[in-house]
């Protein structure tokens, strides 16, 4: 019977094998180059956490954080048309503790600034505006009682505004969501409904209409990348999370952009070889490249990303620098200028190059040298179909006058004469009246037999259909038996014997005192998690003392003097912040341990 299943294995590989390859690529191959690191920051204190964005204007702004001035602010810098950057400026100045910044503009050529802070007394988002040349008071985006970091936004093409962050609420980080239609704000929707941690949300809107979160999450043993994919408005495509990378490393904080050519970029930090950013990159969503990283560069952590005026790809990214950290710079080269693609029809329609969908006319695309074949379509008219041969650094033109498509004529019945009052005449149609045998002429444009990737699409089905029919017939003559057989093994079958199994009891509950056995993981009276360390159950037990001690303070605030209050409330918040960094720290070495 081995042999059998072997046989068969070895069959399916011959069958299927040459259909497999003929999978869709990414059609553009990247020779993609770094450049050397340039260092943007350095206050000799601790900076990092960059993000940078381009404007409208084709001015590049970037966010960071930073302990310069003795605690945690978020600072801003901005780089002009003549590529020197602005002093570095203070945007929080408040002696709470101000983290993780996030930058977008939305379709009012507004600047939003989003980040995390503690001062209210628990880490909430907060955001404000720039716009007339002045940035907005802050205010608090979510105020749940929760402890809520790290929001990213994004601005859709309907004019949603989409931020999503991650949330402490059971026990332990999950993504959410917040959008906003006009004035009024919807959400929070919970994403990820995991008992893993999920941190380091991403969401995007692609070219396409699709709105992408991207997350980290140690659910299958250890920190990867996944996503989740959303049709407009809010419609969810993909219910479960699809896993993004696949390696023992450790993999967080993604960043997403799409460049001119609508090919969508992901960056990431993993710690393979050394610590370092890797990406992947993919012309229509689905098929995705290999994971590659800065060339020889390592020690770079936590990336964001946008698309030069020359089209190459800047990079900003976080980098110990002697015993403190800084921001650098790190620019992408191609090893070829691109060439340039314009395409326009009349009336407005939708380009595909090799399939793969672009966007609507008129549109100007970058891409490598090489031959594409350029589709051009519209309902209820003729497609157009070119290959067309590009080089370095020149520029191709497409045009095309869509050909609206003829209805067949309709054939008229043929007239009569009048009825009477006596009998019906009978009406014969003449054998050789063109009329009789209507005949409807398809445009050959619009035949998927003439195009050709329908063509080879149709062999590629025929030929996995083929390939599965033979399948399920060897299958069955390998399996077939004569009935007397059958019955003489069913016979002399034996019913296995089954393993019991002796649960030992251990000696009790760390949470709750009662006995357990040894080979739970979950207390089945209190259902507390026996997996959790004595570091970490030492740290949540000192967390909550510290709560505790929170509470007795706000309620005796009327009893005590204004600062000495402040004073111990600094005390406490500090402790509580300081407390919370090592369970998450605690959290992550387990997740790694997985």
């Amino acid at each position: 019977m081995k042999r059998k299943i072997a046989g068969l294995l070895i069959f399916c590989i011959f069958i299927l094998y040459p259909f497999s390859i003929s999978q869709p690529k990414s059609e553009n191959s990247s020779t993609l180059l770094w450049q050397q690191p340039k260092e943007l920051i350095n206050s000799n204190r601790e900076d990092g956490l960059s993000r940078v964005l381009k404007l409208e204007n084709g001015e590049n702004w970037t966010v960071w954080m930073s302990n310069r001035d003795g605690n945690n602010e978020i600072y801003f810098k901005k780089q002009l048309k003549n590529g020197k950057w602005t002093d570095a400026a203070n945007l929080t100045n408040n002696p709470s503790d101000d983290r993780m910044p996030f930058l977008f503009q939305d379709n009012s050529g507004h600047v939003w600034l989003l980040w995390t802070t503690d001062r209210k007394g628990n880490f909430d988002i907060y955001f404000q505006n720039y716009s007339s040349n002045k940035w907005s008071a802050p205010e608090p985006l979510s105020f749940s009682g929760h402890w809520d970091e790290y929001a990213t936004g994004c601005l859709t093409k309907s004019g949603t505004i989409w931020i999503a962050w991650n949330s402490y609420q059971q026990e332990n980080d999950d993504i959410y969501y917040s959008y906003k239609d006009g004035e009024s704000w919807g959400g929070p929707v919970r994403v990820t409904k995991n008992k893993a941690e999920d941190r380091f949300p991403f969401v995007f809107q692609s070219n396409d209409g699709k709105i992408w979160i991207f997350w980290s999450s140690d659910r299958d043993g250890n920190w990867e990348i996944y996503f989740k994919r959303y049709s407009p408005p809010r419609s969810l495509e993909t219910k479960e999370p699809v896993r993004f990378t696949f390696d023992t490393a450790l993999d967080s904080t993604p960043y997403v952009i799409q460049t001119e050519d609508n090919r969508l970029w992901v960056f990431w930090t993993s710690d393979k070889g050394g610590g370092s950013i890797y990406y992947r990159y993919s012309d229509n969503g689905e098929v995705w490249s290999d994971p590659e990283n800065l060339g020889s560069l390592k020690g770079y952590i936590i990336p964001s990303a946008i698309e030069t005026e020359d089209h190459g790809i800047l990079v900003t990214a976080t980098k110990k620098s002697g015993n403190h950290y800084s921001i650098y710079t790190i620019c992408s080269e191609f090893g070829e200028e691109k060439a340039t693609l314009s395409v326009e029809s009349s009336p407005s329609s939708s380009v595909y190059i090799n399939d793969s969908y672009k966007g609507e006319t008129p549109l100007d695309l970058k891409l490598e040298k090489g031959e594409y074949t350029v589709r051009i379509e519209k309902e209820n008219y003729e497609i157009y179909t070119k290959t067309v041969t590009l080089s370095s650094g020149e520029s191709e033109s497409v045009f095309v006058e869509l050909t609206k498509i003829t209805p067949p004529p309709t054939t008229l019945p043929p007239t009569t004469a009048p009825r009477s009052t006596t009998s019906p005449p009978t009406t014969k149609l003449p054998t050789t009246s063109p009329t009789t045998t209507p005949t409807t002429t398809t445009p050959s444009t619009i035949s998927p037999s003439t195009s050709p990737s329908s063509q080879s699409d149709s062999f590629v089905y025929l030929g996995i259909f083929a390939g599965v029919i033979l399948l399920f017939l060897v299958i069955f003559l390998m399996t077939r038996k004569k009935p007397e057989k059958i019955k003489e093994e069913w016979i002399e079958k034996k019913e296995p014997k089954k393993e019991v199994i002796i649960e030992k009891p251990s000696e009790h509950c760390p949470f709750c005192g009662k006995p357990i056995s040894l080979n739970v993981t979950i207390c089945p009276y209190c259902k507390k998690d026996l997996e959790i360390t004595p570091e970490l159950k030492s740290l949540l037990d000192e967390e909550k003392k510290w709560k505790e001690k929170l509470e007795r303070l706000k309620t005796n605030k009327s009893k005590l003097e204004e600062k000495i209050y402040e004073e111990k409330y600094n005390e406490i918040m500090d402790k509580l912040v300081d407390i919370k960094d090592k369970i998450i720290k605690e959290k992550m070495k387990k997740g790694v341990k997985k």
